[in-house]
């Protein structure tokens, strides 16, 4: 028999580690060490799913930055099972001393029982407890269940499958881990006592425990109400759902579910609804829907509307169901818009079968449809009256009211414990994607793409201006493919474009009929995007293309190394409609020419005749 017998312990403390080599092997088991975290060193983002979780309403009690460190000193340890190809361990926190040295004997009987197994806590706090067997083991031990709730975390058995549940649970940074554990009727673990224990706190004080509890000191009224409800409901659920939860257990432990075992995934299904209506806005929000794809903590779904182009842009996740949402899409009405709409997005919600759904936005409508849904674990912004139908974790401050998005998408990420490496959106195109733009720039030189178009007229630079840019860039760079871009219904600017052009440039090529996923292609293709601001830019920093954005608001954009930006000279004018086209032609160039020297393309300083004329009659 092979089981992992991880033991958290601090890394740099050498010594102790090799006091419990030898206090595991005297027993059989070879410890696995897992580097026990130290809350005191954590930093401010480290610890902020847990100050964020909406603890002050459950507790009366700050979770101590120690007791932080031990829950995610715990939640390594299960990410370490879930990572392995094991599907039970053990798990002792540093100061698990064995009871027996026949402990083998007790962990091979929970090993051939695993498939009916949650959690086998190996030692006992509360021996007053009243305590109700549920299956005989070998020499006189046990499986009982305790009356009520223990508590304690030094050494436990747990399967896969609750790790993976204890991971994604929502409330894992509002509760101490072994409140979390002990505390059944939060989760559907069934949590067993072996009896007589087999391991006892060894009598020094643990690495990783806590003491000195701290109050809250901006307690209200409204908290201490609802720790009241809460540590009633508490008390009633324990007390009137025991002895459902006992005949559960003994119904599972008297015959094997081996030939019963699902082979559906039992992560959590979370819904994420993400309502923002561009292609830019999915962009945007892509590092944190990455990593939580890449986490494989939950069986995601994403809501969200087709403009936005979801299934393009996070085509790497092939396996990601997206809900549709037919909602405001820029001005036009869909059919969850209005009173019955509502009710139609609540039976959208209904459908998807959602264990959770966080919304990545302040919208009261979406947390609205989402109780009435009866999804029981709700997320979100929490601004406003949103906060009402929300039930899991603290809502964002009212200073991100006013926040880009990406701002207020990382802070709530951040308190859900999803914290990319790196926050810069990615986007790699498909090979179909590629090989179709090839097939477009079949003969092409190194290509620049104009973005002509934008959500609004105000963010619009004129197809006069960029008539002028491309006579320029076309003079000094001959050698150059210029293509202009756009969706289908700007198509227009672009033939009022080609009308404009001087007669010694070539014609652009028109990109305004291709598929998202080929336009992506195209911009990891160019060499220099240049235009307005809008969904295109996003892609071309998504896929590393470098950009100039020609640009005169205040409006939310995303901020990129690889972007630079033209502004108006008097930005007084910034957010005045028209004042984009203050930005000159020549300035952009400028910009443009910087871009391309780097790119390795070197401009000539000359220009045509007709170029020149232009310049100078502007």
């Amino acid at each position: 028999m092979k089981i992992e017998a991880y033991v958290i312990c601090f890394k740099e403390n050498i010594e102790r580690r090799k006091f419990l080599v030898k206090r595991f092997k005297s027993i059989g088991l070879n410890p696995v060490f897992i580097d026990a975290v130290r809350g005191s060193a954590l930093s401010e983002d480290e610890k902020a799913p847990f100050v964020h979780s909406g603890r002050q309403y459950l507790s009366a009690h700050v979770m101590q930055e120690n007791a932080i460190g031990c829950a995610l000193s715990h939640f390594r340890a299960w990410d370490a099972l879930l990572a392995s190809d094991a599907p039970y361990a053990l798990i002792f926190e540093d100061d698990a001393e064995p009871l027996t040295p026949d402990v083998l004997t007790h962990i091979k009987s929970l090993v051939e029982m695993a498939d009916r197994l949650d959690v086998v806590i190996l030692s006992n706090r509360r021996k007053k407890l009243r305590r109700f067997k549920v299956k005989d083991l070998n020499d006189g031990a046990g499986l009982y269940v305790l009356r009520h709730n223990d508590f304690g975390a030094e050494s436990y058995f747990i399967t896969r499958d609750a790790a993976r549940k204890f991971i994604t649970h929502p409330r894992r940074f509002a509760f101490e881990v072994d409140f979390l554990i002990h505390h059944w009727w939060y989760h559907d673990c069934h949590i067993l006592h072996l009896l007589p224990s087999l391991f006892a706190e060894d009598g020094r004080t643990s690495t990783i425990g806590y003491t000195n509890l701290e109050n809250w000191t901006n307690d209200t009224v409204r908290h201490w109400l609802s720790r009241r409800l809460v540590r009633a409901g508490d008390s009633v659920k324990k007390r009137f759902f025991f002895p459902s939860y006992l005949n559960r257990i003994r119904e599972r432990l008297a015959t094997s579910r081996s030939e019963a075992v699902s082979s559906e995934d039992p992560s959590p299904r979370l819904l994420i609804i993400q309502p923002m209506v561009g292609i830019g806005d999915m962009v945007w929000h892509k590092p944190w829907l990455d990593a939580v794809m890449e986490s494989r903590m939950f069986r995601a779904v994403l809501m969200a509307k087709p403009s936005a182009q979801a299934e393009m842009v996070l085509a790497e996740h092939g396996g990601l169901e997206i809900v549709p949402l037919f909602r405001s899409q820029r001005g036009k009405k869909g059919r969850h818009d209005g009173i019955f709409g509502f009710f139609r997005m609540v039976w959208a919600l209904v459908s998807v079968e959602a264990d959770e759904v966080w919304i990545l936005h302040r919208s009261w409508r979406y947390a609205a449809a989402a109780w009435l849904a009866g999804i029981s674990s709700r997320s979100g912004y929490g601004l406003g009256k949103q906060s009402w139908f929300l039930n899991t974790g603290a809502g964002l401050e009212a200073s991100y009211r006013r926040a880009h998005p990406r701002d207020a998408a990382s802070a709530f990420f951040t308190r859900k414990g999803i914290v990319p490496q790196d926050t810069h959106p990615r986007l790699v195109p498909s090979d179909t994607a590629r090989a179709g733009a090839a097939g477009l720039l079949k003969n092409a030189g190194p290509l620049v793409i104009f973005g002509v178009g934008a959500a609004d007229a105000p963010r619009r630079w004129s197809p006069q201006h960029f008539a002028s840019l491309a006579d320029q860039i076309s003079a000094r760079v001959p050698q150059l493919t210029i293509a202009l871009c756009g969706s289908p219904a700007e198509s227009e600017i672009g033939e009022e474009i080609l009308r404009l052009l001087s007669p010694e440039t070539p014609k652009p090529m028109l990109i305004f009929d291709q598929s998202v996923a080929t336009v992506i292609a195209l911009h990891a293709a160019a060499r220099l995007y240049i235009g307005n601001d809008t969904s295109l830019i996003n892609i071309a920093a998504a896929v590393g293309t470098p950009a100039v954005r020609i640009f005169a608001s205040t409006l939310a954009v995303l901020d990129s190394p690889l972007i630079k930006t033209v502004l108006p000279a008097d930005k007084t004018r910034l957010d005045i409609p028209g004042s984009i086209d203050d930005i000159r032609p020549d300035e952009v160039m400028a910009e443009a020419v910087r871009e391309l020297k780097a790119a390795g393309l070197s401009p000539s300083a000359r220009l045509s005749k007709s170029e020149k004329r232009r310049k100078t009659g502007e």
